[in-house]
């Protein structure tokens, strides 16, 4: 098995390389929002892991080298089907409130075998945000 850092370069490079060989170098239009995650090419993929380390995701999740395989939490592919950054990054912060508002989270929770808490530590707002891209690529 390779090691970590050079595995994650072997599966980020197809995503990244497309990307700059198609030369899209022309600057964003006036009006274009942040409706989605960032491309692969601007999303700091190593301070997302961090966060998402820090966080003791993985507890539940698994770890990114580990496939995301989870330990009694959902796999966190396909996100982006029904979150965005802004919602993702505050479900993060409070996971209750969501589950209340939301069936098809307190379904996921029903069907967990260990319920989604927030993180034993505050994580700032900019830290939620990137770690909420980072999920949104994970397919």
């Amino acid at each position: 098995m390779l090691p970590s850092p050079l595995r994650l370069c072997v599966l980020v490079a197809p995503l990244v390389l497309p990307l700059v060989a198609c030369g899209g170098s022309e600057p964003a239009t006036e009006g274009s929002g942040d409706s989605g995650p960032a491309p692969a090419a601007e999303l700091d993929v190593d301070a997302a892991i961090a966060v998402f380390e820090a966080g003791t995701c993985w507890t539940c999740h698994g770890r990114p080298h580990m496939d995301m395989d989870g330990f009694g939490g959902p796999k966190l592919a396909g996100l982006d089907a029904h979150w965005n950054v802004a919602d993702l990054a505050d479900f993060i912060e409070n996971p209750e409130a969501w589950v209340a508002k939301d069936s098809r989270l307190a379904l996921l929770k029903s069907e967990a075998m260990v319920p989604m808490n927030p993180p034993p530590r505050p994580i700032s707002l900019e830290d939620r945000e990137l770690l909420a891209r980072w999920l949104l690529t994970l397919e």
